[in-house]
Protein backbone atom coordinates (compact mmCIF):
# COMPACT_ATOMS: atom_id res chain seq x y z
CA UNK A 1 0.00 0.00 0.00
CA UNK A 2 2.83 2.41 0.96
CA UNK A 3 4.47 1.49 -2.26
CA UNK A 4 1.66 2.14 -4.38
CA UNK A 5 1.02 5.57 -2.67
CA UNK A 6 4.68 6.22 -2.97
CA UNK A 7 4.78 5.50 -6.83
CA UNK A 8 1.69 7.21 -7.43
CA UNK A 9 3.41 10.99 -5.91
CA UNK A 10 6.20 10.20 -7.85
CA UNK A 11 4.57 10.57 -11.36
CA UNK A 12 2.49 13.17 -9.77
CA UNK A 13 5.99 14.93 -9.13
CA UNK A 14 7.09 14.02 -12.71
CA UNK A 15 3.82 15.14 -14.24
CA UNK A 16 4.56 18.40 -12.23
CA UNK A 17 8.38 18.91 -13.41
CA UNK A 18 6.80 18.18 -16.91
CA UNK A 19 4.36 21.37 -16.38
CA UNK A 20 7.14 23.07 -14.91
CA UNK A 21 9.38 22.41 -17.72
CA UNK A 22 7.11 23.26 -20.40
CA UNK A 23 6.55 26.90 -19.17
CA UNK A 24 7.61 29.94 -21.10
CA UNK A 25 10.92 29.52 -22.63
CA UNK A 26 12.41 32.30 -21.10
CA UNK A 27 12.45 31.18 -17.43
CA UNK A 28 15.67 29.24 -17.22
CA UNK A 29 15.28 29.22 -13.56
CA UNK A 30 12.34 27.31 -13.59
CA UNK A 31 13.28 24.77 -15.93
CA UNK A 32 16.57 24.05 -13.99
CA UNK A 33 14.27 23.10 -10.71
CA UNK A 34 12.36 20.97 -13.11
CA UNK A 35 15.03 19.00 -14.26
CA UNK A 36 15.73 18.72 -10.42
CA UNK A 37 12.53 17.59 -10.23
CA UNK A 38 12.49 14.71 -12.38
CA UNK A 39 16.13 13.78 -11.28
CA UNK A 40 14.64 13.25 -7.77
CA UNK A 41 11.28 11.57 -9.03
CA UNK A 42 13.15 8.86 -10.70
CA UNK A 43 15.35 8.21 -7.88
CA UNK A 44 12.78 7.64 -5.71
CA UNK A 45 10.94 5.23 -7.72
CA UNK A 46 14.20 3.25 -8.14
CA UNK A 47 14.44 3.10 -4.68
CA UNK A 48 10.84 1.95 -3.98
CA UNK A 49 11.38 -0.38 -7.17
CA UNK A 50 14.70 -1.74 -5.30
CA UNK A 51 12.60 -2.22 -1.55
CA UNK A 52 9.76 -3.86 -3.51
CA UNK A 53 12.26 -6.46 -4.37
CA UNK A 54 14.34 -6.83 -1.26
CA UNK A 55 10.81 -7.26 0.44
CA UNK A 56 9.66 -9.80 -2.31
CA UNK A 57 13.01 -12.03 -1.80
CA UNK A 58 13.15 -12.05 1.89
CA UNK A 59 9.19 -12.86 2.23
CA UNK A 60 6.35 -12.09 -0.52
CA UNK A 61 3.97 -11.97 2.30
CA UNK A 62 4.75 -8.74 4.20
CA UNK A 63 4.00 -6.88 1.28
CA UNK A 64 0.37 -7.79 1.70
CA UNK A 65 -1.36 -5.30 4.06
CA UNK A 66 -4.46 -6.60 5.77
CA UNK A 67 -5.67 -3.65 7.70
CA UNK A 68 -9.02 -4.27 7.85
CA UNK A 69 -8.41 -8.28 9.02
CA UNK A 70 -6.17 -6.74 11.70
CA UNK A 71 -8.89 -4.65 13.25
CA UNK A 72 -11.56 -6.84 13.15
CA UNK A 73 -9.83 -9.60 14.92
CA UNK A 74 -10.45 -12.59 12.63
CA UNK A 75 -9.09 -15.54 13.21
CA UNK A 76 -5.65 -17.08 11.10
CA UNK A 77 -4.96 -15.53 8.23
CA UNK A 78 -2.01 -17.43 6.00
CA UNK A 79 -0.35 -16.47 3.28
CA UNK A 80 2.10 -18.55 1.63
CA UNK A 81 4.77 -17.79 -1.35
CA UNK A 82 8.52 -19.03 -2.07
CA UNK A 83 11.56 -17.63 -0.61
CA UNK A 84 14.86 -16.90 -2.37
CA UNK A 85 15.86 -20.24 -1.58
CA UNK A 86 13.51 -21.61 -3.43
CA UNK A 87 11.47 -23.34 0.23
CA UNK A 88 7.95 -22.51 0.53
CA UNK A 89 7.58 -20.39 3.55
CA UNK A 90 4.28 -20.31 4.90
CA UNK A 91 2.95 -17.43 7.48
CA UNK A 92 0.53 -17.60 10.14
CA UNK A 93 -0.80 -13.94 11.27
CA UNK A 94 -3.37 -14.74 14.77
CA UNK A 95 -3.94 -11.73 16.34
CA UNK A 96 -0.44 -10.31 17.50
CA UNK A 97 1.58 -13.17 17.13
CA UNK A 98 3.33 -14.67 13.82
CA UNK A 99 4.67 -18.22 13.60
CA UNK A 100 6.80 -18.76 10.42
CA UNK A 101 6.61 -22.72 9.04
CA UNK A 102 9.09 -23.47 6.76
CA UNK A 103 8.22 -26.51 4.62
CA UNK A 104 7.95 -29.58 6.31
CA UNK A 105 9.29 -27.94 9.43
CA UNK A 106 7.02 -27.96 12.54
CA UNK A 107 5.86 -24.50 13.98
Amino acid sequence: MALAAGAILAVLRLAYAGWLYMGAADMWGSKQHAKEVITDSVVGLLLLIGIWIILNQINPCILNLNVLADFSGAAAQQCSGTSSGGSTVTTVVAGQQAQLIQAGGTP
